[in-house]
């Protein structure tokens, strides 16, 4: 568990100096909150928390292990200053923000597109572990921020536990009602789904995750556009064997149908003149000659 956490750590810190993930089409300041500020943070809130458990792990006894966590636990040591105090609030702000950015997650899977191109019923799995998994982490930033509040609420009380420490104390007045066990039962099969889906994601999720927009700002990035445009069909050869197959019968059949259009829009060859009409044409014509030379015989002879 200890050397995860310190690969974690290793992980957030290197998307934070390297700009993993950022987007082309935003800002500059938006992708440094989102991109680089926001890993780092999260990198140096994992590395207190790996130093308090190698602190812990490396105590001569178990006795001092417990008056370890219950006099310099976190949160508990931040409610006996004014800064302390802030920060605490500052926490339950941004963990009410996690809970709610997890159950966006949840409702809408909008972690999808990150996944990498899987049949339909590997979809369905992996999509219905990800809304529950991110339902038990939205569960889960809800209860450590009304930990925070509690803190804050209560400072003489978390202090007056003894050895019990803060969230030891919260997990014992869960336990006491059958409400609290079901809610402690609940969060823990939740989570360990959404342990499955993480351990998915290492197979079907694209790393480096792409930015939202598929537009990379650095040039190093935009060496891999084509990977991170590509169909679902460039994934699958017989799929794409069947698009361009279908492409060309498909070119085919228009080019034939333009040929046909080209005949029928042709004129007619003209057709013989029907012998009927041939004759009393001739007729005509042998008639009018008749009538013009019987007009210059009877025409008087000048004087």
């Amino acid at each position: 568990m200890a050397i995860g956490l310190v690969m974690y750590i290793i992980w957030r810190f290197w998307e934070a100096f390297t700009g993993q993930g950022t987007d082309g089409t935003m800002s500059n300041k938006a992708n440094f909150f989102r991109y680089r500020l926001s890993p780092f943070v999260s990198g140096c809130v994992y590395a207190v928390y790996s130093y308090y458990i190698f602190e812990i792990l490396i105590q001569a006894s178990e006795q001092e292990q417990q008056q370890k966590a219950a006099s310099d636990s976190f949160p508990q040591s931040w409610d006996s200053t004014a800064l302390g105090r802030a920060g605490l609030a500052l926490l339950g702000i941004a963990f009410i923000i996690a809970t709610i950015t997890q159950i966006v997650n949840a409702i809408t899977g909008n972690f999808a597109p990150d996944m990498r191109p899987m049949g339909k019923w590997e979809k369905r799995i992996l999509m219905l572990l990800g809304r529950i998994g991110f339902a038990g982490r939205a569960l889960t930033f809800g209860t450590l921020s009304g930990l925070f509040w509690d803190t804050l609420a209560n400072p003489q009380q978390n202090h007056a536990s003894g050895r019990q420490n803060m969230v030891a104390k919260a997990i014992s007045k869960l336990a006491d009602s059958r409400g609290g066990r079901f809610f402690m039962m609940l969060l823990g099969v939740t989570l360990v789904i959404y342990a499955v889906f993480a351990v998915a994601n290492a197979y079907y999720k694209l790393f480096p995750t792409p930015p939202p927009s598929r537009q990379p700002k650095f040039e190093s990035m935009q060496n891999d556009e084509h990977r991170l445009q590509a169909t679902p069909e460039d994934y699958q050869p017989h799929k794409h064997r069947e698009r361009i197959v279908a492409e060309i019968e498909a070119h085919r059949h228009s080019g034939a149908s333009s040929s046909m259009e080209r005949v029928q829009s042709q004129p007619e060859p003209l057709r013989e003149v029907p012998d009927a009409i041939t004759t009393t044409a001739t007729t005509n014509t042998t008639t009018a000659r008749d009538s013009q030379r019987q007009s210059v015989r009877t025409a008087p002879a000048p004087a």
